[in-house]
């Protein structure tokens, strides 16, 4: 009995640090209880399994947080490497596919542009890179060169606005 006393010790205990994300002390922690425990086999079962879906879920947010600050190519290899451990994980591959997508599109505005035989080309392709991925090369920076380029537009009266009172 008191060894499985000390097991469930160790199971809380390792319930714990798989909520705090120490993944690697929660499975040396299992490794304990297994040798305690008797009676509470299905239990450490579920918590193992519970750390490989803890560990699969961190990859993802992790993949997510990469894409959120449009740090594509490193989002991609992590996606890689969560569905190297885990094909069918949510939606990791259509993510990983998406972002791809974004990279050649991208890089195909960009060339574009490069080719642009005129500023106002140019910038239309600048800005779709821009709108794909804010952070491109240095896409911006073309684009600011080209907006001091650019004349100040007059105002003009826009036509449906009512004529100003005499």
């Amino acid at each position: 009995m008191d060894r499985e006393t000390r097991a469930t010790a160790a199971l809380d205990e390792a319930d714990m640090e798989i909520r705090r994300g120490e993944l690697e002390e929660a499975r040396e922690t299992l490794a304990t209880a297994e040798v305690l425990t008797e009676e509470q086999r299905d239990e450490l079962s579920l918590m193992n399994s519970g750390i490989e879906e803890k560990r699969l879920d961190d990859l993802y947010q992790e993949a997510l947080r990469l894409t959120e600050d449009y740090r594509y190519p490193e989002a991609v290899a992590a996606y890689e490497v969560l569905l190297a451990a885990a094909p069918a994980h949510r939606d990791a591959a259509q993510n990983k596919r998406t972002i791809e997508e974004f990279i050649l599109l991208a890089e195909e505005f960009y060339a574009k542009a490069a080719a642009a035989k005129s500023d106002e080309e140019k910038e239309l392709q600048l800005r779709q890179v821009l709108v794909i991925w804010p952070e491109f090369k240095d896409a911006a920076a073309q684009l600011a060169e080209i907006l001091k380029r650019k004349p100040a537009e007059k105002e003009t009266p826009d036509a449906d606005a009512p004529a100003a009172p005499r």
